[in-house]
């Protein structure tokens, strides 16, 4: 498992993990990605919705394990942008697509 809590900068580290989202097996990766908190004011995690692409790019799908285990979808990501507390919580699991 690779855990990262990089304040901000998840979307760089993974701009540089190319190998490591593609070994085999797949990790299951836990990630804190923030929306709108520590965010200028009023202002959007300007890299949110990429970070999550980078992983779905590369097979895996993405889970809030902040309150309940919830599958997070581009759909409810693309949402989320309008209103914010349809995610709750910071932590998120991604986990290997499996056919």
């Amino acid at each position: 498992m690779v855990v990262a809590d990089i304040e901000g900068a998840e979307y760089m580290m993974l701009l540089g993990a190319t190998n490591s989202l593609k070994v085999e097996p797949k990790p299951l990766w836990m990630v804190e990605i923030v929306l709108n908190e520590n965010q200028a004011s009023g202002e959007l995690n300007p890299n949110f919705l990429n970070t999550f692409n980078i992983f779905f790019d590369a097979g895996y799908q993405a889970f809030n394990i902040s309150d309940e285990l919830q599958e997070v979808t581009p759909d409810l990501l693309n949402q989320a942008l309008e209103k914010p507390s349809l995610i709750s919580g910071y932590n998120f699991l991604f986990r290997p697509i499996t056919n």
